[in-house]
C-alpha cells in the first residue's frame, strides 16, 4: 500500500527447516528408537520438500523445457540416456513407454527396453535430486501419467 511502508509479499515463499543433533550421554536410547525418530524426520522433510521439487520438475518438462538430473535429460516425450557405442558414448532418446527403472546398490538405474546399451545409473548419495527423479518416475508410470504428460493434458 502506498505510504504505509507495507509492500506486496514476494512471489516465492520459502520454509526454513532446522535440524538439531545433540549428544546426550545421560540418556541412552535404543537403536530402534533412534532409527524410528530419524525416519519420521526424513518422512516429514520429504513431504515438505520432495513433493515441491518433483512438482517443479514436472511443471518444467510439461512446459517444454529439458531438465537434467545427473547424466539424464528429461523432456515431455521421455528421457535422454547415454548409449555406449564402441569407444564413445552418444545420446539416445527413450520414449516413456520404452523405459524401465529400478533401484540397485545405492543407485537409481534407468534403462531402455528397446536399446539395451542406453542406460543411466544415478547414485542416491552422489547425484543431486536422484530421489526426486525416482519419485517423478513413480508418478509418471502410475496410471499411464506419462501419456498425459506427452499429450499436454497432465496439469490441466
Amino acid at each position: 500500500m502506498p505510504g504505509t511502508g507495507v509492500h506486496d509479499p514476494p512471489e516465492s515463499v520459502f520454509t526454513m527447516v532446522g535440524i538439531s543433533v545433540q549428544d546426550r550421554p545421560a540418556r541412552a536410547e535404543s537403536e530402534e528408537l533412534v532409527t524410528e525418530r530419524f525416519g519420521k524426520v526424513i518422512d516429514g522433510l520429504w513431504k515438505l520438500v520432495g513433493s515441491r521439487l518433483a512438482w517443479g520438475l514436472l511443471q518444467s518438462i510439461s512446459a517444454g523445457s529439458r531438465v537434467s538430473v545427473g547424466d539424464v535429460r528429461l523432456d515431455k516425450n521421455g528421457l535422454w540416456l547415454t548409449k555406449r557405442v564402441w569407444f564413445k558414448t552418444e545420446w539416445y532418446h527413450a520414449p516413456w513407454e520404452e523405459l524401465q527403472y529400478s533401484s540397485s546398490d545405492g543407485a537409481l538405474v534407468i534403462r531402455s527396453q528397446k536399446e539395451c546399451k542406453a542406460s543411466a545409473r544415478l547414485s542416491y548419495r552422489d547425484t543431486d535430486n536422484t530421489h526426486v527423479l525416482e519419485n517423478l518416475l513413480e508418478f509418471l508410470f502410475k496410471d499411464g501419467n506419462f501419456q498425459r504428460l506427452h499429450q499436454g493434458t497432465l496439469l490441466d
